[in-house]
């Protein structure tokens, strides 16, 4: 018995050892022309797709304690200094009743549109779907009580769109993150020590449901420029995600460096030889008190300065609340 198992449980180990030595010589980082070609050509050639910021601050809508908190809204929990247990009462309210994600698909279809990017997670650590190793979620913690990737995700396979996940590498909710600084959460003066375990046992897992749960074509990644996150790590989070998916897209935001805001500078002169986006945001003084006319005239210019330099325009939507498109 001993001499019929030892062989087998050595040729075992040496399979193992094997597949393990042969998904470490894929060397995601170095990839072949070619390679990159492929994987980009599909977005090359969508040239237009939506972005949909969505989460607990879709609450408050850029009001805290009856007062209007300047900046983008869905950074008011860092702008007020709103403390994590205060700010988890919008999420108690998150309860968006009239949501729906194929008339949602629809419209970005009629638009024309190839893609979508949504908002997985935003700094706030608030997740859309059911994570299973955090219960600060559209399913757990607040009354909606429902997954909202899920049906995103599969009305966008239906129509063809191509689906794609925003998610926030800081998180002001975690402990191990920038929690360790609420209400300032000032990421640019105060460290975490124990963001390696954040980054090891929350981040990488919570990736990893969202590419098992909803196989997107597009992960945006954001955040990345806090101190505690290190340029290891986004080559270690670049090379695992896509040992989990390798045609996927990934922003370079992953690891924002001098080299990236280089490349964004050049853009504008060297459009042909980059392959790059054009992110339009609708702010509240552009988005609800111009006119439509005068919307539109800017959205034509832009299309097509954009297009003319071989770009591609992602249109950021937020949704306002529980109702209505901010359109």
């Amino acid at each position: 018995l001993i001499i019929t198992t030892l062989p087998f449980s050595c040729k075992n180990n040496l399979e193992n050892k094997s597949e393990i030595e042969n998904d470490i010589k894929v060397d995601y980082l170095n990839e072949t022309k070619e390679d990159f070609d492929n994987r980009m050509s599909w977005w090359r050639e969508a040239r237009f797709g939506m972005f949909i910021h969505w989460g607990v601050y879709a609450v408050p809508a850029g009001v805290h304690n009856e007062k209007k908190i300047e900046g983008i809204g869905e950074w008011i929990q860092r702008y007020a200094q709103i403390p994590i247990k205060e700010y988890e009462k919008y999420a108690k309210k998150f309860n968006p009743v009239n949501y729906d994600p194929v008339e949602w698909v629809k419209i970005m279809k009629r638009a024309g549109m190839k893609y979508v990017v949504i908002t997985s997670k935003h700094h706030d650590g608030f997740a859309l779907w059911d994570s299973k190793v955090s219960d600060y979620d559209a399913v757990d913690f607040a009354p909606i009580g429902k997954d909202l990737l899920k049906g995103l995700s599969e009305a966008c396979k239906k129509e063809g769109i191509k689906f794609g996940l925003y998610h926030s590498i800081m998180d002001w909710h975690h402990p191990q993150a920038q929690a360790n600084d609420e209400p300032r959460y000032d990421y640019q003066n105060v460290s975490n020590p124990d963001f390696p375990i954040y980054y090891n046992n929350y981040l990488k897992p919570q990736l990893k449901e969202l590419m098992d749960n909803y196989d997107p074509d597009i992960l945006w990644f954001d955040g990345e420029w806090i101190n505690d996150y290190k340029h290891n790590m986004g080559l270690d989070l670049y090379q695992y995600v896509r040992s989990l998916k390798p045609e996927i897209l990934m922003t370079s935001f992953l690891s924002m460096k001098l080299i990236n805001w280089i490349f964004l500078i050049l853009t504008v002169v060297k459009a042909y030889y980059i392959t790059w986006d054009f992110m339009h945001m609708r702010d509240e003084k552009f988005g609800l008190q111009v006119s439509v006319v005068i919307t539109l005239i800017f959205l034509m210019a832009y299309a097509v300065f954009i297009f003319l330099v071989e770009g591609n325009y992602i249109y950021d939507v937020m949704y306002e609340g529980f109702v209505s498109w901010n359109f």
